[in-house]
């Protein structure tokens, strides 16, 4: 994979095919989303990552994207 928009359509794919299927789909899609708009700061793309959002977002409903962006994000000068 080349680009940032490689690994973001291989990570939606695989969530497809039922990588985050132990959540509700609508909170699957706000994990995409976030990696999405967050892509250019992300410490990685992976798929790797894309499971630690997840667990953020299911562990921590009120302040997930607070969390993620700590810890899942490169720091933004």
């Amino acid at each position: 994979m080349r680009s940032k928009r490689d690994y973001i359509i291989r990570i939606r794919q695989v969530v497809d095919q039922g990588l985050l299927s132990h959540m509700p789909t609508a909170q699957a899609k706000e994990v995409i989303a976030f990696i999405e708009k967050n892509v250019d700061n992300m410490r990685e793309l992976s798929l790797r990552m894309a499971i630690k959002v997840a667990t953020l977002r299911k562990q921590m409903p009120d302040k997930w994207q607070r969390v993620a962006k700590i810890t899942c994000c490169r720091e933004v000068r």
